[in-house]
């Protein structure tokens, strides 16, 4: 949960503070949606590997 609440504030400026105060639906719509923005760079940086 740390790495997901990091990377929120790092890309998205929203603090742990923020995200405890949302009501629970938006909380988990927030972990799914940056779950996503996680696969999907992570699938970047790799894509950009096999390209170099």
């Amino acid at each position: 949960m740390a790495y997901l609440l990091h990377f929120m504030f790092q890309r998205q400026g929203l603090t742990p503070g923020q995200f405890w105060q949302k009501p629970r639906g938006e909380q988990i719509f927030l972990i799914e949606s940056t779950k996503l923005a996680i696969e999907e760079e992570n699938r970047r940086r790799k894509e950009g590997q096999q390209d170099g």
